[in-house]
């Protein structure tokens, strides 16, 4: 997933099997920090500009998780879905 300059994550929502991650991407020029609610996967996940790093590998099948990057909390500037097959 690209965090893009212009404050959109893309894509927004993607679809991996049981036990794959994602790489998240910070094309943007500030540092984020990477929550989610319902989802280990993105802890104290933090993005430097142009710095890209994988999450932990989500599972179970059938489950979605949802996150949200910060800007200083609590300024959210993207958020997405990770949906899990």
């Amino acid at each position: 997933m690209y965090l893009q300059a212009d404050g959109t994550a893309s894509p927004a929502v993607v679809t991996v099997w049981a036990r794959q991650t994602v790489l998240m991407v910070n094309n943007s020029s500030r540092h984020v920090s990477i929550n989610s609610y319902n989802c280990t996967q993105f802890s104290s996940m933090g993005l430097e500009p142009g710095a890209s790093r994988h999450t932990m590998p989500f599972y179970p099948a059938g489950k979605t998780c949802d996150y949200s990057a910060y800007d200083g909390y609590p300024k959210k500037i993207f958020e997405g879905q990770v949906k899990v097959q």
